[in-house]
């Protein structure tokens, strides 16, 4: 347990979730990790198959959601 008054690092977590998050809506879809590009139009629809309609805080985010997509494939890739 951690110690009183210390916070986790709550951006690395965030991240962990949604590395996972695409992880397990790449399985769920039976997408193939190899044949996925990486690009910013896959990682929307899996959000928005997951979330339903997106908006301007994802879209703002876009670079930082991508970077994470793209680390999801080369986990499922194995690299």
């Amino acid at each position: 347990m951690a110690k009183p008054g210390v916070l986790p690092d709550v951006d690395r977590i965030m991240d962990r979730l949604m590395i996972d998050l695409y992880k397990g809506q790449i399985r769920k879809t039976s997408l193939d990790p190899q044949a996925l590009k990486g690009s910013w139009d896959e990682a929307c629809t899996i959000l928005e198959v997951h979330f339903g309609k997106l908006d301007d805080v994802v879209h703002s985010n876009e670079r930082r959601l991508l970077s994470l997509y793209q680390a999801a494939i080369r986990e499922l890739r194995g690299g």
